[in-house]
């Protein structure tokens, strides 16, 4: 029998992941206890959106960054972590579609979704399953009120401020300001009840609409705001940060509130950076700093505006040396803390920053002598409970410089020691599979690569590591699991693509291979790789007319492109005539200047040979 479930994205109903959130909440008879297995295997996701399920599901892969206190908090998600959480949730679906439990899901008021649910929604559709029937709808239909007499402000208010029926809008509209405090008082009064019952998402944006439009909006309003903005800033909800930041600053003046609102300025300009918005973090910066002489404001500030430069800035427009300039001020303010406790962690993490701007610039031994240094003096400092997570972010640090300076045994020995403290870090596994490999320890590396698949929501790096382990190993099925996997996750991920069209060719498929490559391509078909695979695919096939065509437009592109080269040189000694085997060999000596590898070298001598033995005869 089919099982639908129809939700509202409205941001205004629970913010950020509503829909989502919202799914999992009405299918929640149905999931519990019968589905329990799949939901624990998407643990991460599941409480990401839906907090609500953690009285049933134990999150058992939460790693250092998730358990540690907000108040010593310095490593945050990246902002690929909501798309990872996206396609967790979507694997989540798929398999409950397998099972027969969500066969159709119908979203409305879809132009008013959260950032987060959007993307969600995108990434369902185009993963979708033939038992899934996903429609978006945007708006909603007119409310449908209870009989009898109605307060119909009230009603639009509890409704959370999300219907559209001019009705209720009107109404709202036409109350004085007192009184529509007033039923936002109340609503905000509800929802508290809500969550003190175990309804925990509707903190993250809800409770704050309603508090900072009731009667206390610089009192109950400010403590609702902030306490959301903390929440989302924390789960990675970074466009949440932004809109909610932008609300509650004009609630802090900056004379009479300095620290509150230097705090949410903190995490409003992590969460524009994160986002690419690097101009509107930048002058958040500078307003904070023309309001206040505060050493720590200008102090975060100038570690701030480097990080912008060398590390979240386009690689075209990173300026590492304004950023060195920049963090060697926060150093020295740093320097000046009357605190010592306080000194020598703010010169550390500083100093960490400035270990990162000398690794951009290609001084592995400095940034190496930096970060040891941190290590060093936080090791001495009597802080190790508040420190705990920047020292150990300093030891990743220091592990993949050592891997990058050829020291593997000295960064396995650190990557042992992280594991020991954060064993569910996933990153901490993918690095290790990379020391481990260049060690010529495979399988060690591929158990580690599982691990990094495990303990994550899904992300394309660890699979494409592990795809490209396997072939090298020779387990070409496995590899080709795992670049299909890449491409579903990322179909923009060109060198996946490359391999896997490249696998299929290898295994005999030379239509499925030329498929994958040609969905690959541009519209201005300039993908150098793609193009050799897609000619090599059809030299196979036997369209030798589409294969040289292919050939001269990847050359085209690249002239020294090897397989290329190469695979235009087979196709031209085929044909066998003088004409093309002299182009062969062109085409083979230009290899081999690029890359002397001893296959070209014998190819060349058969088509020399071949070619000499064509013009003896007719000679």
């Amino acid at each position: 029998m089919p099982t639908t479930f129809a939700v509202t994205a409205h941001r205004n109903d629970h913010g950020p992941f509503t829909a989502a959130g919202n799914l999992l909440r009405a299918a929640r008879p149905h999931l519990l206890p019968d589905h329990l297995d799949l939901l624990q295997t998407h643990d991460i996701e599941v409480l990401a959106v839906a907090p609500e399920f953690g009285d049933e599901l134990a999150n058992l892969r939460e790693n250092q960054t998730a358990a540690i206190a907000p108040q010593v908090r310095t490593r945050y998600y990246p902002p690929a972590w909501m798309t990872r959480i996206s396609h967790g949730l979507v694997d989540l679906l798929l398999g409950l579609a397998e099972r027969g439990v969500v066969t159709e899901i119908v979203v409305t008021e879809t132009e008013h979704a959260d950032p987060t649910d959007r993307e969600f929604l995108d990434i369902l559709a185009r993963r979708g399953h033939p038992r899934i029937s996903l429609r978006r709808i945007p708006g909603a239909d007119p409310a449908t009120l209870p009989p009898g007499p109605t307060d119909l402000a009230e009603y639009y208010v509890r409704s959370d401020c999300t219907s559209e029926d001019p009705r209720l809008v009107g109404a709202y509209r036409a109350l004085s300001d007192r009184d529509r405090a007033r039923l936002h008082d109340a609503r905000a009064a509800q929802l508290r009840e809500r969550i003190a019952a175990g309804e925990i998402s509707l903190r993250r944006w809800t409770l704050a609409l309603h508090a900072r439009l009731g009667s206390d909006p610089d009192g109950a309003g400010v403590t609702a705001m902030t306490e959301a903005i903390e929440e989302c800033v924390l789960a990675g909800f970074y466009d949440a940060v932004v809109e909610l930041g932008g609300r509650l600053l004009p609630h802090l003046a900056a004379a009479d509130r300095p620290d509150e609102r230097w705090l949410v300025t903190a995490k409003l300009t992590l969460a524009l950076s994160a986002l690419g918005r690097l101009e509107e973090a930048e002058a958040a910066y500078d307003e904070a700093c023309a309001a206040t002489t505060h050493a720590s404001t200008h102090l975060q500030s100038y570690y701030g505006r480097a990080m912008l430069l060398t590390r979240f800035a386009a690689p075209s427009k990173r300026d590492h040396a304004r950023a060195k300039a920049l963090v060697n001020t926060a150093i020295t303010i740093a320097s000046l803390l009357p605190d010592s406790a306080r000194r020598a962690f703010n010169t550390t993490f500083n100093e960490n920053g400035l270990a990162l701007v000398e690794m951009h610039l290609g001084n592995l031994h400095e940034s190496l002598r930096l970060v040891e240094t941190g290590i060093a003096r936080l090791d001495a400092a009597d802080e190790h409970d508040r420190d705990a997570q920047h020292r150990w972010l300093l030891e990743h640090n220091r592990a993949q410089l050592l891997a990058a300076l050829a020291r593997p045994a000295e960064a396995l020995e650190c990557y042992d020691r992280l594991l020991a403290v954060d064993p569910n870090h996933s990153e901490y596994h993918l690095d290790m599979a990379g020391v481990l490999r260049g060690l010529g320890r495979t399988e060690d590396a591929e158990a580690h690569l599982n691990e990094a698949i495990r303990l994550s929501p899904p992300y394309p790096e660890a699979v494409y590591n592990r795809g490209d382990l396997r072939a090298a190993v020779g387990d070409l099925d496995g590899a080709v699991e795992d670049f299909a996997r890449v491409l579903d996750l990322d179909p923009q991920f060109p060198s996946a693509r490359v391999n896997l069209a490249g696998l299929l060719l290898e295994a005999g498929d030379p239509e499925t291979a030329r498929a994958v490559a040609a969905v690959g391509l541009g519209r201005d078909g300039s993908e150098a790789d793609l193009l050799t695979v897609l000619a090599q695919a059809d030299h196979e096939l036997g369209n030798v007319t589409e294969a040289a065509a292919g050939y001269a437009r990847a050359l085209a592109v690249e002239p020294d492109h090897v397989p290329a080269l190469a695979g235009r040189a087979a196709l031209e000694f085929e044909l066998d005539t003088p004409d093309s085997l002299s182009a062969a060999v062109l085409c083979l000596e230009q290899a081999l200047r690029i890359d002397p590898n001893p296959d070209l070298a014998d190819n060349l001598a058969v088509a020399v040979a071949r070619q000499k033995q064509l013009a003896g005869r007719q000679g």
